[in-house]
């Protein structure tokens, strides 16, 4: 059921307008190349920047106009790309209490009303929400709109608190057991490797491992792993994928504990996709040397001989594989996610993943 249109409200209307002027006051015209989130009362961004206190009805240096009061409580505004250069995404809250969250994503130039990622996200959490097994709450999608340079969803806000990162990796096999529970309510299909595409990214692995600054082969050296002959063991991965309307970024922050129950949030990279990518990045957070063994935790029970939609002309993947192609085809892009990480200064953080990225990968071959 995808979300309805409605006409938005007064409120709305005026905390988008008023969002914007703040935004424009604080940041000016330079803000295309900048990121950065208010949490609570810090502002954080990078590289660099000025306070944006008015967000929370306290004019500073760098703004001149206030959000009006009660209507919006904004103390989460993220300015930046979402996936595409001429994006960028915000959220702030609506309502006195608040009661709800507004999420917002604009295109950069004038042009032509734009195919947004947010718009298909939002019908991917509804559904997801009439689906959702027990214990699993999807926050209501109250409405959606935009136009030609901007689209915004505005959903409900639930309680709850964050997932401890000491009691994550014990979480995840009961997690991922409801994830795949609700992608069999929802329904999945199978689809074929693409060959092509995969031997591509064979040859980008060879670079990846190859580059010196990254220290990803001496990583695989250090692990006692010989080099792998990517394209031959990536070969051995002909098949099908189970694909369906995946979340496509589970991970730890973005889900709440609600009593016995989790809520899971932030849907703006939902789509249709490897069903493999969602259990990919559950293990983001959780220690890299047991991440192989916890996948097959995941998968070992509600999903093992799971093979929806197979055409009886092709096989449907083991997991492991899956997984594997999946993580091989988000490596073949690491040179636009260096590019990326050079910009917002998490080069560290890039390599790091990087190498534990390349592990796992060498580890589910061996499956």
């Amino acid at each position: 059921m995808a979300p309805h249109l409605v006409s938005p409200s007064s409120d709305l209307l005026d905390a988008l307008r008023a969002v914007g002027r703040v935004e424009r006051a604080a940041l000016g015209r330079g803000s295309r190349r900048t990121e950065g989130m208010l949490v609570a009362d810090r502002w954080a961004w990078r590289p660099g920047g000025r306070g944006l206190a008015a967000l929370q009805g306290r004019p500073d240096e760098g703004s001149a106009s206030l959000l009006p009061a009660p209507a919006v409580r904004a103390d989460a505004v993220v300015v930046g790309r979402l996936r595409h250069a001429q994006l960028r995404l915000r959220a702030f809250y609506l309502g006195p209490d608040p009661s709800s969250l507004v999420v917002q994503e604009r295109r950069w130039s004038r042009g032509r009303p734009m195919s947004s990622p947010l718009g298909a996200a939002g019908r991917v959490q509804a559904r997801w929400r009439q689906h959702a097994p027990a214990g699993l709450t999807v926050p209501r999608v109250r409405g959606a709109g935009g136009g030609a340079r901007t689209v915004w969803l505005h959903e409900d806000l639930h309680p709850g608190g964050p997932v401890e990162p000491t009691r994550w990796t014990g979480q995840v096999p009961g997690v991922g057991a409801r994830l795949l529970e609700a992608h069999q309510a929802l329904g999945t299909a199978s689809e074929p490797v693409d060959l092509e595409a995969v031997t591509a990214s064979a040859r980008q692995l060879d670079e990846l491992v190859d580059d010196p600054g990254l220290g990803v082969g001496r990583a695989l050296a250090e692990a006692g792993r010989p080099r792998r002959d990517w394209r031959t063991s990536l070969a051995g991965c002909s098949g099908d994928l189970v694909v369906g309307w995946c979340h496509g970024d589970p991970v730890r922050g973005n889900w709440l504990q609600d009593g016995d129950g989790l809520v899971l949030l932030d849907w703006e990279m939902a789509g249709w996709r490897a069903v493999a990518h969602d259990l990919l990045k559950l293990l983001t957070g959780t220690p890299r040397a047991g991440q192989a063994d916890l996948l097959h935790t995941v998968v070992d029970g509600p999903a093992v001989g799971w093979c929806p939609g197979a055409t009886g002309r092709r096989r449907v993947l083991p997991w492991a594989q899956q997984a594997a192609v999946v993580l091989a085809l988000g490596l073949a892009r690491w040179r636009s996610r260096t590019a990326v990480a050079e910009r917002s200064g998490r080069q560290r953080e890039l390599r790091a993943r990087l190498r534990g990225q390349v592990l796992l990968l060498d580890e589910l071959l061996e499956h």
